[in-house]
């Protein structure tokens, strides 16, 4: 799993590329869409920060939709919810390995809701538990298994 997404950004390398969204917000719907993650895409769209919020509830086993495709894509930043339920979502991964394709066109900030940091960091606890899972389930399909 990458750890030090963050740094990645630069600038120059999206400046010329005109971004339909500011931020794009990936969470787990069950744990934050009501809560925390609604309340930071009011806070940053009363700011004037053009934010994709995904408002569809998603059924187990879908896959993600080419309109959150084009939304990551068309994103600067990307704002990673981290809750409890993320890592277990393969919908999450996916999402989550999408965004960390474009590289440096996105600054990626994670957030941690009730999810200690070290637990991705090491790929432990839940959140590890949950990884191994999606490793063994995709075996040698890079393009839904990180690093």
């Amino acid at each position: 799993m990458a750890t030090s997404s963050s740094s990645r950004y630069s600038p120059s390398s999206s400046f010329n590329y005109a971004f339909n969204y500011d931020v794009f917000l990936s969470f787990r719907g069950k744990d934050t869409r009501h809560g925390f993650t609604g309340h930071l895409y009011n806070t940053l769209c009363d700011r004037g920060i053009r934010t994709f919020f995904d408002k569809e509830e998603l059924r187990v086993g879908e896959v993600i939709r080419e309109s959150l495709v084009q939304a990551i894509q068309d994103s600067r930043i990307a704002i990673l919810v981290i809750s409890i339920n993320y890592t277990p979502s393969s919908f999450c991964l996916d999402e989550l390995a999408t965004i960390m394709k474009r590289g440096d066109l996105v600054l990626v900030l994670p957030v941690f809701y009730k999810v200690e940091p070290s637990q991705l960091r090491h790929q432990t606890g839940t959140v590890g538990e949950a990884l191994a899972k999606h490793k063994k389930r995709f075996g040698d399909n890079n393009e839904k298994v990180l690093n």
